[in-house]
């Protein structure tokens, strides 16, 4: 069977400076921190979170855009290799701010951010376990996690410190 041509959706824009990406981040970030409260309000809270977690992604990789040349070969494969982990946005950007620095310091900017700002969650499973079912060998079962509005009201307290952090930290390095 031909069906031919598949219907696009969208239109691709294009930014060429490394410099502009920090600001694309920052608006793309802004926009999931609205649609998370909006989300919120509403009670979807799965997607609330999803949304609060995928806009503190932004926002770090907003302060690792503007610290380095995003369009270098080296630093566009790394970006894209992080996808959309938090997680390793973070400890990319760790080792953007701390690189070539002793390691008392790196210690306590990793404390600082992960279990301060993040209070050591890890949002690699949370990422997916918000959106999709888990299968479990041991219980034979799939589960499924139920965010409430306490889990969303912290993810967003959590973005507001962040982006907090980040203006602080800016103005340090």
């Amino acid at each position: 069977m031909n069906f031919g041509r598949y219907k696009r959706i969208g239109k691709m824009r294009y930014v060429k400076k490394g410099t502009e990406i920090a600001d694309e981040y920052s608006v793309y970030a802004t926009n999931d921190e609205k649609a998370a409260d909006v989300l919120l309000k509403n009670g979807l809270y799965n997607e609330s979170a999803y949304y609060y977690i995928q806009a503190m992604e932004k926002v770090v990789k907003t302060a690792i855009s503007s610290k380095i040349d995003v369009t270098n070969t080296y630093y566009a494969a790394k970006l894209k290799a992080i996808g959309h982990s938090l997680d390793l946005a973070i400890d990319f950007f760790l080792e953007l701010l701390v690189y070539g620095k002793d390691d008392v310091l790196s210690q306590q900017l990793e404390h600082q951010l992960k279990a301060v700002v993040f209070k050591n969650v890890r949002f690699s499973s949370l990422h997916n376990n918000i959106r999709y079912p888990i299968y479990s060998e041991k219980w034979g079962s799939y589960g499924f996690l139920e965010i409430s509005r306490e889990d969303c009201e912290e993810l967003q307290h959590m973005l507001k410190v962040l982006k907090e952090y980040m203006k602080q930290i800016q103005v340090m390095i």
